[in-house]
């Protein structure tokens, strides 16, 4: 990509994981390996999901896989983080398991707090690339620039910090928050923009 754009990833632009990593490549993995089930156990790894306990604080439920088109980002993020391996372990060979494994923990050091300081990333980055290099071991037509973009996710966590503070949804729900208080869709790069300079003005008469 560095002869399309003049500067690298992840300065030239932030690659937004939420998209890249969970509706797009997790979702394309969790519909392959649901795909290999059998009928019987698809049924019930779907109820596993639906009964898996959440901490207390998190007050939302995991969808079912059979309804994964109408899953969000935060949902396809549990499932990721906190579903998955307990209910999938039953079910799959040990060592598909094991390479995905790889990938959600991987996924797991960027998108928390540095548990590692500033290695954090590196070991983020020794098991994604691991994950990368036996890709297509496991899976056959899955293999794409989605895939290749995590390559460039350990420079970006070293540049902007843990995931978990980057994305481009904060950016689409002020969007629709400004569009629902203005009569149809136009203009919002006008209304922005206006808030934008009446937050300096204020700003500038306060100080």
């Amino acid at each position: 990509i560095a002869n399309i754009v003049d500067i690298q990833l992840p300065y030239s632009i932030i690659v937004d994981y939420a998209h890249a990593s969970l509706l797009r490549h997790s979702k394309s993995i969790f519909s392959e390996l649901y795909r290999r089930l059998s009928p019987a156990i698809r049924d019930d790894v779907d109820i596993a999901l639906a009964k898996q306990p959440f901490p207390h604080f998190f007050n939302r439920r995991m969808k079912s896989f059979k309804d994964l088109s109408f899953v969000k980002a935060t949902e396809v993020r549990n499932i990721l983080f906190y579903g998955f391996l307990p209910i999938f372990h039953q079910h799959l060979p040990i060592n598909l398991l094991s390479h995905f494994a790889l990938y959600i923990t991987g996924m797991r050091l960027l998108h928390g707090s540095p548990i590692f300081g500033d290695k954090t990333p590196e070991i983020a980055h020794v098991l994604l690339m691991k994950y990368y290099e036996d890709f297509c071991l496991f899976y056959h037509g899955l293999e794409n620039f989605v895939l290749h973009v995590h390559s460039h996710f350990k420079a970006q966590h070293q540049k902007f910090g843990a995931f978990s503070h980057l994305g481009s949804f904060g950016q689409e729900s002020l969007v629709g928050y400004m569009g629902s208080n203005f009569t149809g869709t136009r203009y919002q790069g006008d209304i922005i923009s206006e808030n934008y300079s009446l937050d300096i003005v204020l700003r500038h008469e306060i100080n």
